[in-house]
C-alpha cells in the first residue's frame, strides 16, 4: 500500500528522553560539545554493564538530547551522562514509555 508507515520502524518503538543542559562553573550553556549518555541496571550506575549508549551535541543553547528505546512498560535504569571528565548519574524506576528524563551537567 503505498503512503503506508511501517509500524516496526525504529522510529515508532517506545522512548524514554534523556535530555538536559550543559553548563560551565558561571552557570552559562556550553554550545557545541559531546555528551555521552549511558544506561546501566538501575543498581548499577558505571560498574555494571551498559544497556544502551548514544552520543549527543549540545546544540547553541547548551541542550542535549537522546532517545533510549524502551522495550518494557516500566523502564528502570541508572543513566550516566558524561561531558568531558564530568559525569552525573540518576536513577529512574518503573518510568511509563515516552517519559523524559531531564540531566543536567555543570562543567568546570
Amino acid at each position: 500500500m503505498a503512503g503506508c508507515a511501517d509500524a516496526s520502524g525504529s522510529n515508532l518503538r517506545p522512548t524514554i528522553t534523556v535530555a538536559g543542559l550543559v553548563s560551565n562553573s558561571t552557570a552559562q550553556p556550553v554550545p557545541n560539545t559531546d555528551a555521552t549518555v549511558r544506561s546501566y541496571a538501575p543498581n548499577g550506575c558505571g560498574t555494571s554493564t551498559i544497556i544502551q549508549q548514544l552520543d549527543a551535541k549540545t546544540n547553541a543553547n547548551g541542550i542535549y538530547r537522546v532517545d533510549f528505546v524502551s522495550l518494557v512498560a516500566a523502564y528502570s535504569a541508572c543513566i550516566r551522562v558524561t561531558v568531558g571528565t564530568t559525569s552525573r548519574d540518576t536513577t529512574v524506576l518503573n518510568l511509563p514509555q515516552y517519559s523524559t528524563v531531564e540531566l543536567n551537567v555543570t562543567v568546570p
